[in-house]
């Protein structure tokens, strides 16, 4: 869990797990969030 606070890589096992355990879906815990491409 501090990884995905830490905006750190998790694996895909992992979140399996968390979700498991937390009896949840993955859209749940995770959130996602594009890159700013802007400036390239």
């Amino acid at each position: 869990m501090a990884r995905l606070s830490n905006y750190e890589y998790i694996s895909l096992v992992s979140i399996e797990k968390i979700c498991t355990a937390l009896d949840c879906g993955v859209d749940d815990i995770l959130e996602f969030v594009a890159e700013d491409t802007s400036n390239e």
